[in-house]
């Protein structure tokens, strides 16, 4: 398996963070899960911890 860029893992993880936030002032801190911050950002859950 190829090594990532580092360039597309920060993207990747900018479009982690902003679809966090869309869940956390959607729902509340409380509110929020990975799942649907999953969901929110088109990625799977395997994705969100790689």
């Amino acid at each position: 398996m190829p090594k990532r860029d580092d360039d597309y893992m920060a993207a990747r993880r900018d479009e982690i963070l902003d679809a966090a936030t869309v869940c956390f002032l959607r729902t509340g801190l409380a509110g929020a899960s990975t799942t649907a911050i999953c969901k929110e950002a088109g990625i799977s859950m395997g994705a969100l911890y790689t």
